[in-house]
């Protein structure tokens, strides 16, 4: 009987060693490559104005690349699959695939401030173009975090916040400050604003958090480097998104230190209203509505049909310029986290904690 057992501890075993020998390296290579059409079918849009046969071409290609990874995200989710689970330093895959999707978002930027340019000059361009670039831009930032949700990254927004990027800002912190990089603190104040704004959103935030996250902005404005005490505080943020550690962590931390302790915690003054903002704004529609009224028949019926007829003959415009304006906000929630390539040189070199991260 015990035969038995051990040979089938021996198979499940040898069924893990094969389920983890799916390499970073391949992830890597096929996040680049399918982010790298996205943005280049983007890129196609922008660089032909005036040629609408190339400008749908690129619009095909970006929005054939989004149901695809719509309906492959779906498939993922539904089976329970996470590729990225499967290397062997899952948060070394995290932050590497972030490194792609951030680096996704800054080129996007890029191509929208030349956009800008473009038109502040007065360049000319068809009439479906504008719509079909804000649009586009809205399908390619999509697909781009659908890809990542579906090689296991786990964002919770367009930003790239989740339990598991807190983690892995942890381990390169931890990473660095071993090795006495002063850097490594702003690190780990990014894996702390990271889990912080989710703790948030559950409602539910650990004890002595805060007081952590101020003693760490103190910490960087000095030379003190307790080296001892900011690696521990890494090494619990590490193991996100299990949380059972975490504020006996914190509380070993401050106990460490000489700061916040001696000092009073007061709840900080509450930010102004915006209601008196909200009563300006609705006045002065009122002072505007009332004007208007105050307009013969004829006026108000002729200024009515101006607009009307102006929203309807320049509409692909109208709704290009909004999907532009709403493409610009997602590209500039998706670069907060940016990641430090020139740092991962020092990411721990032992293999991952037990942790299923």
């Amino acid at each position: 009987m015990r035969k038995h057992e051990s040979l089938d501890e021996g198979a499940q075993i040898g069924e893990i060693v094969r389920v983890r020998r799916i390499r970073t390296l391949y992830l890597v290579i096929l996040a680049f490559l399918a982010v790298a059409v996205v943005e280049g079918a983007l890129v196609t849009i922008v660089v032909s104005p005036e040629d609408q046969t190339i400008s749908f071409f690129g619009a095909g290609v970006v929005e054939t690349i989004f149901i695809i990874a719509f309906a492959t995200y779906a498939l993922v989710e539904q089976c329970g699959w996470n590729l990225r689970k499967l290397t062997a330093d899952p948060l070394r895959t995290w932050m590497l695939l972030h490194g792609i999707y951030w680096l996704a978002g800054v080129l996007n930027g890029i191509v929208l401030y030349g956009l800008f340019l473009y038109l502040t000059a007065g360049g000319k361009f068809s009439p479906n173009w504008t719509l079909l670039i804000g649009s586009n831009f809205v399908f390619a930032l999509s697909a781009n975090f659908l890809l990542m949700r579906t090689l296991g990254q786990e964002y919770q927004s367009v930003r790239g916040s989740c339990l598991t990027g807190a983690a892995s800002f942890a381990r390169l912190a931890r990473g660095m400050i071993e090795r006495k990089n002063r850097y490594g603190i702003n690190q780990l104040m990014l894996s702390m604003r990271m889990a912080r704004g989710i703790f948030r959103g559950l409602s539910f935030v650990p004890h002595e958090m805060e007081a952590t996250a101020a003693t760490l902005v103190t910490l960087r404005e000095t030379d003190s480097r307790p080296i001892e005490a900011l690696s521990h505080v890494a090494r619990s943020l590490e193991e996100l998104p299990k949380l059972d550690s975490l504020p006996g962590a914190f509380r070993n931390f401050l106990e460490m230190l000489s700061w916040p302790r001696g000092f009073d915690t007061f709840d900080s003054s509450k930010r102004y209203s915006d209601y008196p903002r909200l009563t300006i704004i609705f006045t002065a529609i009122l002072s505007v509505t009332a004007v208007v009224a105050l307009l013969s028949e004829s006026i108000r019926q002729g200024a009515l049909q101006t607009v009307g007829t102006f929203a309807i003959q320049n509409s692909p415009e109208l709704i290009g310029a909004s999907a532009v304006l709403v493409a610009f906000i997602l590209v500039v929630r998706s670069v907060s986290w940016p990641v430090p390539f020139l740092a991962l040189r020092y990411w721990p070199g032992e293999k991952a904690t037990k942790v299923d991260h």
